[in-house]
């Protein structure tokens, strides 16, 4: 919680805001060395459509604010 307050502070609420997707990928990823467990396909599936949709908003918003 206060690595989240800290970014908050440092990046704003909106920029901080689009990163809010990747609490449940670093939830899976902590648990596979933590609990020792292994993602499913779906899973793996779910972190990638999530990486994927950052990439492009955060692409689309480096294309307009060059614009």
């Amino acid at each position: 919680f206060g690595l989240w307050a800290y970014a908050a502070r440092e990046l704003g609420p909106v920029r901080l805001g689009m990163f809010a997707p990747l609490i449940p990928v670093f939830g899976v990823l902590i648990g596979m060395p933590v609990l020792n467990e292994f993602p499913t396909a779906v899973q793996w599936a779910g972190i990638a459509a999530v990486i994927l949709g950052l990439l492009i908003i955060n692409s689309i918003g480096l294309i307009r604010s060059k614009t």
